[in-house]
């Protein structure tokens, strides 16, 4: 793009929300967003919801916002996945990948959720989001009862939902999503303990570290204590292992990036996650 800036994408679902759809539009500011809806002449009211939200984006977003209609059966988890890596594959081929795209989770079937939350963890430049609500349209109790609940044969009123009966259970394909190996992130998190203080990077030295690789055992470069040459180069050749196997690999997943002033290696945010998700019984 001539301008630099990166172009914005979204991916959402309409079903029965509009807001949880528009709000987000606006706040990412967004060039192109992608409406994946489903209608049914039988069933006109689909057709409203996304009408409105689209009504709504017009209104209270970007002028110019380009918006596209996709038409699915929103229900079909595989068919979600294909239509959502399409789009994710179409536009990274028509930008070269320097665009963001984001995906909103938070309304649509759970079909579409499920299906959006895994394509978004195959792009580097797709990211997934939810929004809470703050404040809903169904607020007092007797509104909430009148919306879900109804009468039994005693004639007391019981909770049922908006779901009066419900199809078969349907088996969610299993995509295989690689776990990060296990000393890459406990290595990672050693590393935390000697490279931060009361949250702030600290300079550390590789032996340190090293030293408590060993102890914990994620460390697979033992010196032969015969070989007098090898021995001798011990403190070198570790080093180089160290920056090799865990530095480089820790930079490449992006959990890690060298501040270029203090030529410390900090801890970002995505780094952070995994230590918190992976391994927590471990080191």
């Amino acid at each position: 793009m001539t301008s630099g800036r990166k172009k914005k994408i979204m991916i959402s679902c309409v079903t029965f929300e509009t807001v949880k759809v528009s709000d987000p539009v606006d706040y990412y500011d967004v060039n192109k967003v992608h409406l994946i809806h489903y209608s049914s002449k039988s069933h006109p009211v689909y057709q409203e919801f996304y009408d409105q939200t689209v009504k709504l984006i017009k209104e209270n977003c970007r002028k110019g916002i380009e918006i596209v209609e996709v038409q699915r059966e929103v229900w079909d988890f595989s068919k979600m996945l294909r239509e959502i890596v399409r789009i994710i594959d179409s536009e990274n081929q028509e930008n070269g990948e320097q665009c963001e795209i984001f995906v909103n989770i938070s309304a649509g079937s759970p079909e579409y959720s499920a299906a959006a939350t895994i394509a978004s963890m195959m792009y580097g430049n797709v990211t997934a989001f939810s929004v809470g609500v703050s404040r809903y349209s169904v607020q007092s109790d007797d509104e909430i009862k009148r919306c879900y609940f109804s009468g039994s044969d005693d004639g007391k009123s019981i909770p049922v939902g908006l779901a009066a009966e419900v199809k078969e259970p349907v088996m969610i394909p299993h995509y295989f999503i690689k776990k990060p190996p296990e000393e890459l992130v406990c290595g990672l998190r050693i590393y935390q303990r000697f490279a931060e203080v009361n949250g702030k990077p600290k300079k550390v030295t590789a032996p340190v570290v090293i030293e408590a690789l060993k102890k914990a055992g994620y460390w697979n470069h033992d010196i032969d204590p015969t070989d007098a040459k090898k021995k001798k180069n011990e403190k070198s050749s570790n080093a180089v292992y160290f920056h090799r196997e865990f530095i480089e690999r820790w930079v490449k997943h992006q959990w890690i990036v060298r501040d270029e002033r203090t030529k410390i290696y900090i801890i970002t945010d995505e780094g952070k996650r995994v230590i918190d998700t992976f391994y927590t019984d471990k080191a």
